[in-house]
């Protein structure tokens, strides 16, 4: 048996956050997006006091999600519904930088390093940090409901507690988990990382004649809610000193995104909270930091197989 302290922000309502998942996608945010919310978080927490708090794993779960996007027709392309920026001192425009936002409604599960926290301390903490200035993927978080806490077995298949206090309090919501194995298949017949992510998120149309009208039949090659999600970061060049660097002190490098496949899974799919969490992986030897939910089964080759 291995318990665990959950500690559940439930149904946080964002506005107004940063749908670039990545320098090439843009839909729902980056895991790193709710892995930084969750690091702030826990900073918040220290600075009042719990030194020894720490949060070593989350999960993430949608309940609402709207993208500001436009499209014309069921064919037309999505086109992004972007604000002015504001002026400058000078009263002049600034340079035009399209962004994208959403608005959303996502739950969080936080797991806590130790399990001898009061419930109640951490529960009207959480609900005061939360509610204050607090901002996800850029986000305002607007007023939620109060966080709880609750101990669940990581161990058991069939977790009690976890279908009581998570899947019915959460219910509707889809939790994102990581289908890296997808990509791992494909690339293993000669797929490059690329191709083998559009094989499972492209939509192929056929038309048949069916009674002299003309339908389309749309089908994609695996089933369930497949999406490319960035999971992390990857150096491109080696620790040095850059011009003009914020931080002086501290070596700096060049990173890119890492993106893989994910899934949204309806949540009463899970029966254990293990299948939930993601869990950040620094490697230093190959310079990645990456956020996964299969960290025994991780290796160098299947880090460097299933990313762009």
């Amino acid at each position: 048996m291995n318990i665990k302290q959950i500690l559940v922000l439930p149904h946080i309502k964002v506005h107004n956050a940063n749908a670039w998942s990545s320098p090439y996608t843009a839909g729902f945010p980056s895991v790193c997006a709710f892995g930084g919310a969750v690091h702030a978080l826990q900073r918040k927490y220290n600075e009042k006091g719990l030194d020894d708090l720490e949060i070593t794993g989350f999960g993430v779960i949608s309940h609402k999600f709207n993208m500001r996007a436009y499209r014309e027709n069921t064919y037309s392309d999505l086109s992004i519904i972007s604000a002015a920026n504001p002026l400058d001192k000078n009263g002049n425009r600034p340079s035009f930088v399209p962004e994208i936002k959403c608005g959303m409604e996502i739950s969080l599960l936080c797991e806590l390093g130790k399990n001898n926290y009061d419930s109640e301390v951490l529960n009207e903490m959480a609900s005061c940090l939360v509610n204050g200035n607090f901002r996800i993927a850029s986000g305002d978080v607007q007023p939620t409901v109060k966080p709880y806490i609750v101990n669940l077995d990581t161990e058991n298949v069939e977790d009690n507690a976890f279908n009581k206090y998570i899947v019915q309090r959460l219910m509707p919501g889809y939790a994102l988990i990581e289908r890296r194995e997808l990509m791992i298949e494909s690339m293993k017949q000669g797929n490059d990382a690329l191709d083998a992510l559009l094989e499972h998120i492209a939509v192929n149309a056929e038309p048949t004649i069916n009674s002299d009208k003309i339908e389309i039949n749309r089908s994609r090659k695996e089933r369930g809610w497949l999406v490319p999600i960035s999971t992390g970061y990857a150096a491109v060049s080696s620790l040095d000193k850059a011009i003009n660097q914020r931080d002086t002190d501290t070596p700096h490098c060049f990173a890119e995104s890492m993106v893989t496949l994910g899934e949204f899974k309806m949540l009463h799919r899970f029966q254990n909270i293990s299948s939930l969490l993601w869990h950040g992986i620094y490697d230093e030897n190959n310079g990645t930091y990456c956020y996964s939910q299969h960290i025994e089964e991780d290796d160098d080759d299947d880090i460097d197989l299933c990313m762009l």
